[in-house]
Parts: structure tokens; C-alpha cells; sequence
């Protein structure tokens, strides 16, 4: 029989089900630790530079050419080497063609990245990756690699500010999963990606590289040389200590 309560609720109105988070989210910038962006633009430049014969070496890239694209960076780069002949608008439109063409080419999900991302389906942890680069190329690094297939979501963010990724792109990734900031774990590559993701209430473990193993990653869970040092059920343990 029906309730009072009952009587007084609106044909069409349906209950909401409280929604169900995932216990833990794994976060990832693509073009950082998945694609190893930086080395590809070291390479390309190198090359470029290399026309004009100007020795380009990894101490100048690391001073003046970390940021998330290339266009932020090649002014100051070109007033540092100071050739004439080398304008920063024709060697920024190069590099950006070179570029996108090959961290295309180049993409390739590593051994031990694909173990990690093979644990967090079967624990059923929600995975997001943030991107910087343009939207177009950042879907087809995403299939190329097969993170589509993996149920995990891209979030791209074509107008990034110089230093990314802040803290405001975790916490839009996190809320898009949907996942609490502090159930989130971030594997990071550079010092910006690890203090924001630690700004925003997540938790982090850096990967660097040979540009940006001299960053300072107070904070983090682990920083690891490789991740041939660590197996999947490691990282997880450190990311989530009290995970079942």
C-alpha cells in the first residue's frame, strides 16, 4: 500500500542512486611520462639547430625549453643563441611540424606502463590522462597507444598556460572521473607536474628524465630512475598503501 510519502512525490520525479566512486584514480600527463615528449623535442631541435650549425646541448634545453609546447619556449631559446639567421616564428612553425609528426611516429606504450595500467583495470581503479598538446594529436597518440580501449579518459587542454600541469588540471581530471583529489595518484616526469598534483591533495611518484633529474621533488611517495626499477605492485603499494 502506498505511504504517505509516496502519495506526496511527483510521477515523474526518480530517486538518485548515490554514485559509487572507484576506490582509488590513477592520473598521468601523456605527453610526459607515457610519451617521453621532451626527449622528442631535444631530438628534433637538435636537428633543426644543427642546420644553422649551433651546438645544442642538454644543459641549454633543460634551462630554457621546459615548458609544455614548443611556442613558449623558442623566443627565449632563439635570443639565447643569438643567431640572426634563425628566426624564432620559422623555427617555431618547424619545430612544432617535426614534432607532432614525431612523438606520432615514436609513440609506443612501454612494458612496464602497460603492467601499470593492466593493475589498475583489475582493481578497478579509474585512470585519466591530461594533455597539453593539441587536441587532434592528443586523441591519436591516446588510440595509437590503445588508452582508449583501456576505458581510461583524455582530457586535453589546448590553451595550457606556460607552466602546466597546475594544480587546476588535476583537480578538473580528477572531478571528471570522477575521483576525490586525495584518492589520486599521480605518476610525474618534471617538478611541475609532481608540486601541483601535491597542491591538489594527490599523491605522487616521479619518473624523471635526463632533462629534469636535477628538480627538486620533496613531497613525492618515490622517485624512481626507471620504471624497470619497480614493478606495478610496488608503485601501487607506495601510491596506496592501504589498498586491498
Amino acid at each position: 500500500m502506498p505511504t504517505k510519502t509516496d502519495k506526496n512525490k511527483p510521477k515523474d520525479v526518480v530517486e538518485q542512486q548515490p554514485v559509487s566512486l572507484p576506490q582509488y584514480s590513477l592520473l598521468f600527463q601523456l605527453e610526459d611520462v607515457v610519451v617521453n615528449g621532451r626527449k622528442v623535442a631535444f631530438d628534433v631541435l637538435k636537428k633543426l639547430l644543427a642546420e644553422h650549425k649551433v651546438d645544442f646541448n642538454i644543459g641549454t634545453f633543460s634551462r630554457h625549453c621546459l615548458y609544455s609546447m614548443p611556442k613558449q619556449y623558442i623566443n627565449e631559446l632563439v635570443e639565447v643563441i643569438g643567431n640572426r639567421k634563425i628566426t624564432a616564428e620559422k623555427l617555431t612553425e618547424e619545430m612544432e611540424k617535426e614534432w607532432a609528426a614525431e612523438l606520432e611516429r615514436s609513440a609506443k606504450l612501454s612494458g612496464p606502463f602497460g603492467k601499470i595500467l593492466q593493475m589498475g583495470q583489475d582493481k578497478a581503479y579509474s585512470v585519466g590522462f591530461v594533455s597539453a598538446l593539441p587536441e587532434e594529436l592528443a586523441n591519436t597518440l591516446f588510440n595509437k597507444l590503445g588508452l582508449g580501449d583501456t576505458g581510461a579518459k583524455l582530457f586535453t587542454f589546448k590553451d595550457a598556460e606556460k607552466v602546466f600541469p597546475g594544480p587546476d588540471i588535476w583537480l578538473k581530471a580528477a572531478k571528471g572521473l570522477p575521483q576525490k583529489p586525495r584518492n589520486c595518484g599521480v605518476l610525474a616526469g618534471h617538478m611541475t607536474a609532481c608540486k601541483s598534483a601535491l597542491s591538489a591533495d594527490m599523491r605522487c611518484v616521479v619518473v624523471p628524465d635526463e632533462f629534469t633529474s636535477f628538480q627538486d621533488y620533496s613531497g613525492a611517495r618515490a622517485v624512481v630512475e626507471s620504471l624497470d626499477e619497480i614493478s606495478a605492485k610496488e608503485l601501487f603499494e607506495v601510491f596506496f598503501p592501504n589498498m586491498k
